[in-house]
Formats: structure tokens, C-alpha cells, sequence
């Protein structure tokens, strides 16, 4: 009788579990794929570094305004 209960419960945990290990590994291939193209395109690698140097004259805009603002207060 028990078994009756928990079979319908199982089959669906099983289900459930195939379906999540096929979604991993269905993302594994796209972010495979994804740092594949991301490694060997120039363009990407130019464009990641005039962000970190965007990133970094944005810092240095904000510490030059905060010490413009201390200086006036």
C-alpha cells in the first residue's frame, strides 16, 4: 500500500532529476561554447580591456569628486 503512494512520487522525482541533468548539461555546452569564442575573439579581448580602463577612470572620478566635495565642506 505504501508503495502504491510513493511510486507515483518517485517516478516523478526521477523525471524531474533527468530533466535538471539534462538542463546542466545542456548549460556546460553553452558556456563551453561561449568561452571558446570568447577566447579567441579579438574583439572581445579588446573590448574587455577599454572596460576595465572605463572602470577604472570612473574610480578615479569618483575619489577626484569626493575630495572636491571635502575640500568645499
Amino acid at each position: 500500500e505504501i508503495e502504491s503512494i510513493y511510486a507515483p512520487l518517485r517516478q516523478q522525482v526521477n523525471e524531474s532529476v533527468s530533466k535538471q541533468e539534462q538542463l546542466v548539461e545542456n548549460i556546460r555546452r553553452a558556456n563551453q561554447q561561449f568561452q571558446n569564442e570568447k577566447q579567441g575573439n579579438a574583439s572581445s579581448e579588446m573590448r574587455e580591456e577599454i572596460l576595465k580602463n572605463l572602470a577604472r577612470a570612473y574610480d578615479a572620478f569618483q575619489e577626484l569628486l569626493n575630495n572636491l566635495k571635502e575640500g568645499t565642506t
